[in-house]
């Protein structure tokens, strides 16, 4: 059980840092969004924003979403990066305590054929002693 604590404090070291990148990332979306706003708001005015084609706009979008894009497609490598890594662990501790319950089931396997040569030693010693002590025997002497 001890063992089984420590992994759920790892989990959770797992999860505040998967957590603090995500945090880092709504921050910093936030911020690039105000930006945003404030450049429409104070260099281009909302009237003019709206009354470009819709071509321009698309191309401003385009570049004001791009880096967002891109921030949460380096946070979410970062995040899938960090499961993997976990799940490799898992697995090689999975790996490890298979391994060991093979050799111990090899162990046992070799008790076993260990116990039934001895039984049959002994039936055979039994069967020995049987026919060297039956009457047919001694009568044929």
């Amino acid at each position: 059980m001890g063992g089984r604590m420590g992994d759920d404090a790892n989990f959770e070291a797992k999860v505040s840092k998967r957590d603090r990148r995500v945090q880092i990332g709504l921050l910093l979306t936030g911020l690039w969004l105000a930006a945003g706003l404030t450049y429409v708001t104070l260099v281009l005015g909302w009237n003019s924003f709206f009354d470009q084609p819709p071509g321009s706009m698309g191309e401003f979008l385009d570049g004001a979403f791009a880096p967002l894009a891109f921030l949460w497609l380096v946070l979410g490598l970062f995040l899938q990066q960090t499961e993997l890594a976990a799940n490799n662990r898992a697995l090689r501790e999975q790996q490890e305590i298979m391994l060991q319950a093979a050799r111990h089931a090899e162990i046992q396997t070799q008790a076993i054929a260990a116990n039934e040569l001895e039984c049959a030693k002994v039936v055979f010693d039994r069967a020995v002693r049987a026919n060297a002590n039956s009457p047919d025997l001694q009568r044929d002497r």
